[in-house]
């Protein structure tokens, strides 16, 4: 072995003593990588499965004609010990057909042992691992790319039996021969339902962002009328707790928005402020515009955040406490934020324990320069996606 303490550590499958030697002496040439690349040297295949199975490595280079292997079979075993790690072929010509083949099937470099030399010895192990890195980049991206189609479609599916459960629910609640107490329990199975369906939308919403299927095209918006009908959506859930909403805004106040987004955005952080304040709660809506900024916000007076909290509560990979997010994902605030800053606005959270949130949204009062602004729309793409689902 050289440099056990090298940085980069790789695994050397060479029967030639010669050869073995031949790149080993030219590491040595080269004291910057002699340094950095450490070489554990063996000369069949069955050790160096062992070497795999109970050391990490960072690259392989073997020999096609090995005495137990040879070829495609050794990758082949390689890769069934170690499925991603990065492999060089050493061969003794660059025409050797079975090497290409090894390449082709995965391997990420060859080396001619003959026209080796420091340098490219050191570049090949080197390139071979960046590549290796960039191919499992690309495949993990895929495969979220994947999952998150995947979810988008089931969401997609799961909404349409609730939407249907949602209108019979409701045809039963008016029914004036159904007993109270049956009464009340459909309305908390139709509360229910009705986070189920805002949760799924918001999955819908994130997956249409995130691929370009939604076109941002701000104009005034109302912000009576804005808030008018986001209440609307939660005012079964908002009687329920018996939570008081304040007002604080004039019938002329207007927004320059997204309408569709600015309502997601709305019905969100109102579904919240209802979630988390305690029952007999206030949330208070208040608008204002300054200078050149219009300022709206929703502030509740439930559980609050803690401090080291504020600053990822947007974030939906971002760890959260169970409390804060009883019955979703964490996927709407998520959702507010990306929608706000998509129109060049931002979003923030002030908060103290046991006291209430704020969470303040501000918007430009005048659109930009045409340039910039056509530029930060979202240009809709012509593909099939999920519709979605009507509340």
């Amino acid at each position: 072995m050289t440099n056990p303490n090298a940085s980069v550590q790789v695994l050397l499958i060479e029967n030639d003593r010669a050869d073995a030697n031949h790149l080993l002496n030219l590491l040595a040439e080269d004291q910057s990588a002699f340094s950095k690349i450490g070489i554990v040297w063996v000369t069949n295949l069955d050790a160096a499965l062992r070497e795999l199975a109970d050391h990490s490595f960072d690259a392989v280079l073997f020999n096609l004609e090995l005495p137990d292997s040879n070829g495609i079979e050794t990758l082949r075993r390689i890769r069934e010990c170690r499925q991603t790690i990065p492999v060089v072929v050493l061969t003794a010509s660059i025409d050797n057909k079975v090497a290409i083949e090894t390449m082709q099937n995965g391997a990420q470099d060859i080396l001619v042992k003959g026209r080796a030399t420091s340098e490219s010895l050191v570049r090949v192990i080197q390139y071979a691992i960046e590549r290796c890195r960039a191919d499992r980049a690309v495949m993990q991206l895929r495969l979220m790319e994947e999952r998150e189609h995947f979810i988008a479609m089931l969401a997609h599916k799961l909404s349409i039996p609730i939407v249907g459960a949602q209108r019979i629910l409701s045809i039963l609640i008016e029914t004036e021969t159904v007993p109270d107490d049956v009464r009340n329990l459909l309305k908390q199975i139709c509360l229910s339902n009705q986070t189920l369906l805002r949760t799924i939308n918001n999955v819908l919403d994130l997956y249409r962002f995130k691929n370009g299927f939604d076109t941002f095209v701000q104009t005034d918006v109302n912000v009576g009328r804005l808030v008018s009908d986001s209440l609307h959506e939660i005012v079964a859930e908002a009687a329920a707790k018996k939570i008081r909403f304040v007002k604080s805004f004039s019938t002329e106040d207007v927004l320059y928005a997204d309408p569709l987004a600015m309502r997601k955005v709305m019905l969100n952080l109102l579904s919240n402020a209802v979630k988390f304040t305690p029952s007999g709660g206030c949330v208070t809506i208040k608008f204002e515009n300054l200078s050149n900024q219009s300022v709206l916000s929703v502030t509740d007076t439930g559980i609050g955040v803690e401090p080291e909290l504020l600053d990822s509560i947007f974030l939906q990979c971002a760890e959260k406490p169970r409390r804060y997010q009883p019955d979703g994902f964490g996927i709407g605030l998520d959702l507010c934020r990306r929608f706000v800053e998509e129109q060049n606005g931002n979003i923030a959270c002030l908060s103290k324990v046991n006291e209430g949130t704020t969470i303040r949204i501000t918007l430009p009062r005048e659109p930009g320069d045409p340039k910039s602004t056509a530029q930060s729309l979202k240009q809709s793409r012509n593909r099939n996606l999920p519709e979605r689902s009507n509340r």
